[in-house]
């Protein structure tokens, strides 16, 4: 009957939703600990698996009025989950009210600590977060997990070689471990270390939401080809399928012809470089396939062989007309993409910038798609661009680009155009550390947060270069 207790069913369901989540279904999972919870309510373990199954299908909000409606203050595991749906909507300084009472309840349990540590490093306060690490630690020395998150604490305050040692460790306990791979091999190519770090970065392939890889044709391992026919396929940003381009004409060279398959809005100006398509449209016949970013691992590429020819992407002609005063004319792009998973980190507040425009004799233009009108006292070229070759011809108009860690930035670098480049404290492995210019692109500047959050001091050495010299 309606409301009655049915331990054994709700025992059913629940097994029958977890299988449903490691298979991936996730919706089916959350209706099965759903009903789970109807059969018996006092499943504690099964409202939160319940609001895990909503988050994995990106429905985080929910997951949260679910645990809210539920939730106890007592039930540790409610907290945890809690905090963790709290983190994945950006929210990391509330979810550390309930991380750290999840783990004042239950001390020992290795995932809340983990989740607690990557609040604290959302938040840049990563000695915390490497405490957090050590502390859990002293309670499960051999936890692969815990290792992994130290690896990633220490590599995120600038240290990859000491990061490199805690993910040895936790290879040792858990040698298939994609994730921690995937770790090493960002830690290995922060600090220069590239061979070893093409070896761990395949292991990406392991990772949900590659692209596809279709079953009839097989990898390219690097082999000299005759004439055979190589698809390529673009992957993970806009900015990734713009710096490994380059590397599409060494195909060519091993005897194969290279096919991208990647975004529409980057067809017309990687055309040179090699057959591009629509990754949306069918695909041409094709005799192997490769991801683009394994090329660099599989052709064996180092520091000493960057950056290769350069610029090897050109803008057409003519370059976008912009007024001709005798002003410095300077682009801008302060922000990335809302959805990024470090977007926190390294867009800019636009609020920020403010100390540039005091500077007398620029004109600003703004080249910021998709956050709405430019500010004063931008002039907004962003009407004119559909593509990446309207970006490319309205880098080739400016003296200078001004840009957070984006796509742009990456397009001004293989055009070979000016660029100052704003990084965060903590950046993407392929800027290394410790450096003002990158062996990817001979173009650009680095200027690099001193401390997490610090756009403040970014800026000023921006101003200062700018006050002090014409040359970009």
């Amino acid at each position: 009957m309606k409301g009655e207790i049915d331990p054994e069913g709700a025992a059913k369901a629940s097994a029958q939703a977890a299988e449903d989540y490691q298979r991936g279904d996730f919706a089916r999972a959350a209706r099965g600990f759903a009903h789970a919870l109807e059969s018996d309510p006092s499943r504690t373990a099964d409202r939160a698996n319940q609001a895990m199954a909503l988050s994995a299908m990106g429905q985080n909000a929910d997951a949260e009025a679910l645990l809210m409606r539920h939730l106890d203050p007592a039930q540790p595991l409610l907290c945890a989950t809690l905090g963790l749906v709290l983190r994945r909507q950006n929210r990391p300084a509330e979810a550390l009210t309930w991380l750290k009472r999840a783990l004042l309840l239950e001390p020992d349990r290795v995932e809340t600590r983990i989740t607690l540590a990557n609040a604290l490093a959302d938040l840049g306060r990563f000695e915390d977060a490497i405490a957090e690490c050590r502390e859990g630690l002293t309670r499960d020395p051999d936890s692969p997990l815990l290792l992994n998150n130290l690896g990633l604490a220490l590599a995120e305050n600038g240290d990859p070689l000491a990061a490199l040692v805690y993910y040895d460790r936790a290879l040792a306990l858990a040698p298939d471990h994609a994730e921690i791979r995937i770790n090493r091999a960002h830690a290995h190519l922060l600090a220069g270390h590239f061979t070893p770090g093409w070896a761990d970065y395949a292991w990406r392939s392991a990772r949900p939401g590659l692209p596809r890889l279709d079953g009839s044709a097989p990898l390219w391992d690097g082999r000299t080809l005759k004439g055979e026919r190589v698809l390529v396929r673009a992957e993970q940003g806009l900015g990734d399928a713009i710096q490994f381009a380059r590397f599409l004409p060494r195909i060519r060279e091993r005897g194969g012809k290279p096919i991208l398959a990647c975004d529409g809005s980057l067809i017309a100006i990687l055309a040179p470089l090699a057959e591009i398509v629509d990754e949306r449209a069918p695909l041409p016949d094709h005799a192997w396939q490769v991801r683009l970013l394994d090329l660099p691992g599989l052709l064996g590429i180092d520091l000493a062989q960057l950056p290769g020819p350069m610029p090897y992407l050109h803008a057409p002609r003519p370059p976008l007309a912009l007024p001709q005063d005798g002003r410095r004319r300077i682009g801008l792009v302060w922000a990335g993409r809302p959805g990024h998973a470090n977007d926190r980190n390294r867009s800019c507040p636009f609020q920020a910038l403010a100390p540039l425009f005091e500077l007398p004799d620029i004109a600003w233009f703004s080249l910021q798609v998709g956050r709405g009108p430019a500010p004063a006292p931008l002039i907004d070229l962003t009407q004119g661009i559909t593509s990446f070759s309207d970006t490319a011809r309205a880098l080739a108009a400016l003296d200078l680009l001004i840009a957070v860690d984006t796509a742009p930035v990456h397009l001004a670098g293989a055009l070979g155009r000016p660029a100052y480049l704003m990084l965060p404290f903590a950046p993407d492995w392929r800027w290394m550390l410790g450096r003002s210019d990158s062996p990817w692109y001979p173009s650009l500047t680095l200027f690099r947060q001193p401390k997490p959050g610090d756009w403040a001091s970014v800026v000023a050495a921006i101003r200062q270069r700018l006050s002090s010299s014409t040359r970009f």
